[in-house]
């Protein structure tokens, strides 16, 4: 994370050996932009998070997976590629002590920490 004071991270953000890049110099010309990781968001290994760029809630960024600058993740889906393309959008049901995942192979109960 190069620029942690323009890195906006929500609740339960899980973030492995990624990159968070705030910052763009293109032909000399040095810009810094937010960044938005929302709650329940998972950046994997050597996944990387470019420049005004956002991660909706409980997206994830699989292991080298770009996604460029200015870019938006889908709430509830998942991402790889360099440059990142959408692989798979998942279906959550929360209560407030669980989230219930499901998609066509299985179906998950995941509790909580309080």
């Amino acid at each position: 994370m190069t620029e942690p004071e323009c890195v906006d991270m929500g609740d339960n953000v899980c973030v492995d050996d990624a990159s968070l890049i705030a910052h763009i110099n293109t032909r000399g010309e040095f810009q810094l932009n937010p960044l938005k990781v929302e709650s329940g968001c998972v950046l994997r290994s050597a996944s990387r998070l470019l420049s005004g760029g956002a991660m909706e809630k409980r997206s994830m960024l699989l292991e080298h997976t770009l996604i460029m600058q200015g870019d938006t993740t889908d709430r509830n889906s998942i991402w790889q590629g360099w440059p990142g393309e959408l692989i798979k959008l998942m279906n959550f049901e929360e209560d407030e002590n669980s989230i219930n995942y499901s998609n066509a192979n299985s179906n998950l109960k995941v509790g909580l920490l309080a």
